[in-house]
């Protein structure tokens, strides 16, 4: 699946669900955080749940009246609620507790044209209304101010995905560092490149875009938040 697929990307596996799950609890914690205001995101280490899916061949589909302790982003713990010692810091009596969810395919900054020249087909979307907007407002804008559209579209798109229980997402646009400062103040992991690379047949651009891509990417050896891809844009739009 284009899930499992986005997995393997970013170097998640099966066996790093835990992880998923804690970043899940966490965006959890904090949306009930938001509306009991009891709590601060910093001192929420445990979450008590009517249900919590494991995702876990062999194992139970969901663990009913559990409490889930974590520390630094992991999971440490998964116990009955009967034998949790003192009181969670977060009782969700009505919720289920999920691991996080990856979006596989995005253009973040993009939520900023959300609608725009809707309805069309998509060769006159986008050739005729999207790419001449993008060339407006990033490709042939002052470079600031190309950066500073990429990150407002993050910011929200980040936003969006985190209410809705997204912790990672695979993503293909212009100024990839911009979205990937974005999303490490988020606390989001995320596949990303410099810039999705088009062919709109200059051979010199496209071969200096494919190196500025191959730099980006080994930029990022050993970072286990912001993984690298050199991100292709289509068939129809490379040599």
């Amino acid at each position: 699946s284009v899930i499992s697929t986005a997995l393997k990307m970013s170097g998640l596996g099966d066996k790093n669900f835990w992880s998923l799950l804690g970043i899940a609890a966490g965006a959890a914690a904090l949306y009930g955080l938001t509306r009991r205001k009891t709590n601060t995101p910093a001192t929420v280490r445990s979450i008590h749940a009517r249900w919590v899916a494991t995702m876990e061949p062999g194992s139970p589909d969901f663990l009913e009246d559990h409490v889930v302790t974590f520390e630094d982003g992991r999971i440490v713990a998964i116990v009955p609620r009967a034998k949790f010692a003192g009181t969670p810091d977060l009782h969700l009596p009505s919720h289920i507790l999920i691991p996080g969810l990856v979006n596989a395919h995005t253009h973040t900054p993009m939520s900023l044209l959300r609608g725009y020249a809707d309805d069309l087909p998509l060769a006159e979307w986008l050739f005729q209304h999207i790419f001449p907007t993008e060339g407006k407002f990033i490709l042939n804008a002052p470079e600031a101010e190309g950066k500073e559209f990429v990150r407002r579209g993050s910011e929200l798109a980040c936003y969006e995905m985190l209410k809705t229980g997204t912790t990672l997402f695979n993503d293909m646009y212009f100024f990839g560092e911009v979205t990937a400062e974005v999303a490490r103040k988020a606390g989001m992991k995320a596949v990303l490149t410099h810039l999705g690379l088009l062919y709109f047949g200059d051979d010199q651009m496209f071969s200096g875009a494919v190196k500025r891509n191959v730099e980006f990417c080994a930029g990022l050896a050993g970072d286990t938040q912001i993984h690298p891809s050199l991100m292709p844009h289509s068939v129809y739009m490379c040599p």
